[in-house]
């Protein structure tokens, strides 16, 4: 294994939080000097905040095994041609475009399957906000009206309460989208206007809450199917929109 795949495994663990003080002074004094890592690092670092959002847990003893495993699957470039030694720390070897991105899209998935995995696919969810408000508190409102979502992905709907000032999206046996993919909610006005991102659990059930937004009745929302952190506009299909 080479110098810079060694490094990648690093990263790929701390971004899931499971390397130890050696490793981690290691990578942080490599980090100084490669901006490149940095850049990975800090994509697979959102990929995983993404999935555990308000959850945090302490990794599990398998949890390095199975990053590594994960990193190591990723294919390997072949070894420079004519390659000059250079002194430590070690450049990024010249990969092309496209097989950078193909690395770099195969850690992310793998890093945000076990991320998925480590809070048990608990949905991107907040049930509690800022100001106290839970998902309850909408779905009980006396002016909370509720709103089935229609299309490809079943099994949402909507509840928006201008009581509590905000809105609700439930779920129940919703598919996952892939390991390296996310639902993404927006509100459709003149321009689609990000609202959260969002995986169903385990069991499909979905309960993401969103304080300090109380649309009129009128109000579409639509889901669409984005890369993992999810976009700032709509790439992907539309899988699921209230009625118009």
């Amino acid at each position: 294994m080479s110098r810079d795949d060694e490094l990648r495994e690093l990263a790929a663990l701390a971004a899931v939080g499971a390397l130890d003080d050696r490793e981690r002074t290691e990578l942080d004094a490599q980090l100084a000097a490669r901006p490149d890592l940095r850049a990975e690092l800090a994509e697979l670092e959102l990929a995983v905040g993404t999935l555990a959002d308000a959850t945090a847990e302490a990794p599990p003893p398998s949890l390095r095994a199975a990053v590594l495993i994960a990193v190591r699957d990723v294919p390997q470039e072949p070894p420079a041609v004519d390659a000059v030694p250079v002194a430590e720390p070690p450049l990024a070897p010249v990969v092309d475009i496209a097989t950078r991105r193909r690395r770099r899209e195969i850690v992310l998935a793998g890093v945000a399957a076990i991320a998925a995995a480590l809070i048990g696919v608990v949905v991107v969810q907040t049930t509690r906000g800022d100001d106290g408000v839970q998902i309850a508190d909408v779905v009980g409102a006396a002016d909370a009206v509720t709103v089935e979502m229609t299309g490809d992905l079943q099994g949402l709907r909507m509840v928006r309460s201008s009581g509590t000032g905000a809105i609700a999206l439930l779920g129940d046996d919703v598919p996952p989208p892939r390991a390296d993919q996310v639902y993404e909610l927006w509100l459709i006005e003149d321009e689609p206007a990000r609202v959260d991102i969002f995986r169903p659990d385990g069991e499909g059930r979905v309960e993401l809450l969103v304080e300090d937004m109380a649309p009129d009745e009128q109000a579409v929302f639509a889901v669409t199917v984005e890369p993992a952190g999810g976009t700032e506009s709509p790439t992907g299909p539309v899988v699921a929109m209230t009625p118009a």
